[in-house]
C-alpha cells in the first residue's frame, strides 16, 4: 500500500529553528529518520555561525514542511532520485583545512563525527 502514497517533505527543527528537510512516504518514516543516532551525530558535527546545530539538551521536532521549505527542498533534491536527501535551511560553515584533510572519506568523516560528538561529551562532563 505504501508504494502509492506520494511523497511528503518533512522539516526537522532543532530548538524552533528549521534546520533541514527530506522527503519521505510516511510520517513513521520521517520519525525513524530523525531517531537515529547518525543524523543527531551529524547535527552536532556540523556548525552554522560557528556554532553546532544541535547540542546535548536541544529538542528536536519534526512537522511537514512549509511551502517555502518544500520548494526549498525541491529545487535542492532535483533530479529525483530513491536515495534520501537532506536539504540544510541553514547556512553550514565550511570545515577548515585540517578537518577537510583528516576526514577526505565518508569512513574517516564518519569516524570524525563520532570523535567530535565524544568530545564534546567529555567536555561537558567536566
Amino acid at each position: 500500500m505504501t508504494h502509492r502514497l506520494s511523497l511528503s517533505v518533512f522539516t526537522l527543527e532543532v530548538d524552533s529553528k528549521p534546520v533541514l528537510t527530506f522527503e519521505v512516504r510516511l510520517y513513521s518514516e520521517a520519525e525513524a529518520i530523525i531517531a537515529d543516532q547518525r543524523l543527531r551525530t551529524a547535527l552536532y558535527a556540523a556548525k552554522s555561525g560557528g556554532a553546532p546545530l544541535c547540542g546535548d539538551y536541544s529538542i528536536l521536532r519534526l512537522r511537514l514542511a512549509h511551502p517555502d521549505e518544500a520548494r526549498r527542498f525541491k529545487e535542492a533534491a532535483s533530479p529525483p532520485t530513491d536515495d534520501l536527501k537532506l536539504v540544510y535551511l541553514v547556512d553550514l560553515d565550511q570545515p577548515d583545512e585540517d578537518t577537510m584533510a583528516r576526514e577526505s572519506t565518508p569512513t574517516e568523516r564518519l569516524k570524525a563525527m563520532r570523535e567530535s560528538a565524544s568530545a564534546a561529551a567529555t567536555l561537558k562532563v567536566k
